[in-house]
Parts: C-alpha cells; structure tokens; sequence
C-alpha cells in the first residue's frame, strides 16, 4: 500500500510539474510574440517640421521638449520637432500594448558639419579633417579610391599618388546611415618614395650639402599677394622673394626643392616661379634651368606664394642609382603672411592716429595725406639709380607700409583704400590710367587720386620726389657671406 500511495504521490507531483513547464513556455511565446509586433525604425526630422503617425490608439514622447506627440483624430497622431536632439517616440495599441517606437533625431543647422570645398594635398602629405556630428551621432570615413587617397577613422586624408578621390563622412543614428557628405581631394605632386633607411644602403646620392638662404635683412617678412593691380607688388618685385641654395653640386638635375611635398616647377601650384633679374646680383650666366640661375656657390631661385600660411621646404637629392628616391637632406618651415589682412590694419591705425572724432570725411583725408607727405611718415621714392629703377635682391622685399616706399603707381591706388577705409566719399577714382601712358596729359594727372561727396570732387597725391629712392653706389651681393640674407634651412 505504501508502495501504491508512493507512485500516486509520483504522479501528482509529475503533473504539477508538466503545469509549470508548460505555463513557463506559455510566458517565453508570449512574450517573444509581443515582442515580434513591436516593430523600430529611425526618422530625422529638422526642428520646427513635423509628421503625422497613423493606425495608432496612442503616441507618446520620451523628451517632450525635443519632440511633441499630438492626437489630431483617432487613429493619427501629429509628431513635432521642437529642438535640436534626441527622442523616442512610443507607439500603442487600443489595449495599451507597444506596437512601434520610433527613434527620432531632431536636427538644425548646426547638427552636421564638415569641410566640402575641395582639398588639394601633394602625395605623402596628410591633412585631417573631421565631420562634426550631433550628440547621439557616430560618424564613418570612407575613400573612393585609397590607392590615390586613404582616409582613418578618425578623419585623416593621406595622399598616396597623383589623381582624384572622393572622401565620404556618413553620419549613423541607431545604425542607419542618416547623413553623407563628401569632398573631393585631388593628389599632386612626384609619386615617388623617400627612401627608407634600408634601401638608402642600396641606392646611391650624391651626398652634397645644401643650406637654403632668404634674400634681405634679417627682419625679412614673406607675403601673399593678391591678384589685383589695385595693390603694390602686382606686377613688379615687391612680390618676389629670392631663395639661395648654397652647394657645391653643379648637377641641377640630381637634386629638386619641394614646397609642401610638390617638386618647385613652372607648372607647381603650391608657389609661382618669378623670371626676376636682379641689379645687385651678378650671374654667372644667362642660363635658367627650371626657375634657377647659377651664382658664385650655389644657384638663385625666385618665388612669390599665392595664399598664407606655413608652406613646408625641402631640399632632396635623388638616387644615383634609382631615380625614383629621394633622400631630403635639409628642411624647414616658412610662415607666409596675409597681405590684404595687414595692409587693412596698417591703413586703419594710420587713420586713427592722424584723425579726430569730430573731423568730417574730407578733413580725415588731407590730415592723413599731410602725415604721408611729411619727413615723419618715412616714406620715400621706389629704389632708383639716376632716375632709373632698380630691383635690389638685398633690399627689404615687402608690402608699401613696411618699406615705406612707393611710387606715382602704387600711392594713387592706396590713396583710393585708405579713402574707402575712411568712409563717406560717393566718388573715389585713381587717375593713373586716364591718359596714355608718357603722354602731356598723363605727366600732370598719372599720380592723383580724386575724391568727393556728389559735386564736391578734390584732387590729392603724396608721391615723393624721384630723388628720395636714389641709392648711390650700386653694391653686389657677396655670396661668400651671409650678411645680406636669412638663414633657413
């Protein structure tokens, strides 16, 4: 009997135990199968713009200050982006079940931001450039050709060879691709290798030094020029700036300058080759062989840049035995600085030192042209021998306001700034090109400038006296010192 009572209590227990199993599965399907009708997605929204949500019992907002979720009729619910961020948008059924979450990214203009102008980079130079996303937000790089331009996951462009990529930075939300944005690089430059220091035992150079030199005082300053003949050093040599290689290798071809990793050539567009002879340098022959010239120990070669910045130099010779490596023997940075950007500076100091509050427009001008005018101001006639220009390589090479030189060219056309810079005058006209150049004529009006408000038209100049750039004694450079150039690299 015992026996018997033992195996029902078996069975009984045995039941309740298949109860619990079952009921335990029950709960799993039921809560997968909720689960599978719950269905995400992701939507992007600028603040301000909305969108209506159908075929829901109920719509609620996780951040109702970043998105508002507003019952229109039954069944439809109005979504507003209100500001920039995040926000759930929670979906429900007439029996209160979730059926649908939306993941919302509210955005302005201010979301998503990357560099697009086009980027031009010489091959093995990098530069990086990173998308800024909003918060919530990852970001992925991606190059169309990582043969010509590779790009990290962190933004930085690399060049690799000469041509063209496409740099793309999508923007990802809760794993969709919301956002992509791209920029083209284009790769310039030599594509061959610097040799690394395993194969500089197998290839050949030929092993001269080089020391790079800057032409002129130690106080040199280099510019960029704009392209307009409106200002001074457009179409003469105050833009040029003279660089001397000193070394002992006759063989231009065995060794090349480079300018932020380009080969300096006619056809370089990192900076500009510039044909200038010099008065006070003495060639040892008329050869020029890619912008260079030969000069006792070494060669000259003049070059202006066409934006500021820091441009990068180096001087590389190239294998003996393999052309297509290069060693860099010597390298150093140069800071080019703004033209335009200092000339404004120096023409708006110059007018609150020499103007008063209570002057009108007119009065603000003679005042400022009676300082240029004066002994004070410093200013002189361009360098000049009898009468005759000169271009001296050993001379300061710079902007009008630092030389402080200028002429019946380059005064009238500041006159014209300064007077804009001034303000209140309806007529500003530089009388340099009114008349053919040489003409009687052109002799008595080249150097005005003429100024007025309406009827009211004046006449003013401060050209100095020819005879105030006469230098003398013309004196050649010794290339056998460096008392008359900069030091670079």
């Amino acid at each position: 009997m015992k026996e018997t009572g033992m195996r029902n209590n078996a069975g009984y227990m045995g039941k309740i135990i298949y109860s619990f199993v079952v009921m335990f599965l029950l709960l799993i399907v039921s809560s997968a199968t909720a689960e599978a009708a719950t269905s995400t997605s992701v939507k992007v929204l600028k603040a301000g713009k909305s969108y209506t949500v159908s075929g829901c019992y109920k719509a609620k907002s996780s951040k109702k200050p970043v998105a508002a979720a507003k019952k229109v009729k039954t069944g439809k619910y109005r979504i507003t982006a209100k500001k920039k961020g995040t926000a759930t948008i929670t979906v429900y059924d007439k029996n209160g079940k979730v059926t649908k979450k939306i993941y919302l990214l509210v955005t302005n203009s201010s979301s998503f931001k990357y560099n697009t102008n086009k980027l031009s980079l010489a091959v093995g130079t990098s530069k990086t450039v990173k998308a800024t996303v909003q918060s919530g937000c990852t970001v992925k790089y991606k190059s169309s050709d990582s043969s010509v331009a590779k790009v990290s996951s962190k933004g930085k462009i690399t060049a690799v060879k000469s041509g063209s990529a496409t740099i793309s930075a999508k923007v990802y939300y809760k794993g969709k691709c919301v956002k992509t944005m791209k920029k083209t690089v284009t790769v310039t430059g030599n594509s061959s290798v610097t040799a690394s220091d395993a194969e500089e035992k197998t290839v050949s150079y030929p092993g001269y030094t080089y020391e790079v030199y800057l032409l002129g005082p130690s106080d040199q300053k280099v510019y960029s020029y704009p392209d307009s003949p409106l200002y001074a050093g457009t179409g003469n040599t105050l833009d040029t700036y003279c660089f001397y290689i000193k070394t002992q290798n006759t063989k231009l071809s065995s060794f090349s300058l480079f300018v932020n990793g380009e080969t300096v050539t006619y056809s370089s567009s990192k900076v500009t080759i510039k044909s200038v002879i010099w008065d006070d340098i003495q060639y040892e022959n008329n050869q020029v062989v890619n912008g260079y010239r030969k000069v006792s120990g070494g060669y000259v070669i003049n070059l202006s840049f066409p934006s500021a910045g820091t441009y990068t130099f180096e001087v590389a010779e190239w294998g003996t035995t393999d052309k297509t490596k290069k060693k860099v023997v010597t390298s150093f940075s140069l800071k080019v600085l703004d033209y335009e950007e200092s000339e404004t500076e120096w023409i708006d100091s110059l007018v609150a030192a020499h103007t008063t509050g209570g002057m009108d427009s007119f009065e603000k001008m003679e005042s400022v042209c009676s300082y240029l005018r004066s002994s004070a101001s410093g200013f002189t006639y361009l360098s000049n021998d009898d009468g005759i220009s000169v271009s001296l390589a050993a001379e300061y090479k710079g902007p009008y306001f630092e030389t402080k030189q200028w002429d019946s060219y380059i005064s009238p056309a500041i006159l014209a700034r300064i007077a804009e810079r001034i303000g209140g005058f309806t007529y500003i006209h530089n009388c340099y090109s009114d008349y053919t150049k040489g003409s009687e004529a052109w002799q008595t009006t080249h150097y005005l400038l003429k100024y007025g408000v309406d009827g009211d038209i004046r006449e003013i100049s401060v050209c100095p006296a020819v005879a105030t750039g006469e230098i003398g004694t013309l004196t050649y450079i010794n290339f056998g010192s460096t008392s008359q150039m900069v030091r670079l690299g």
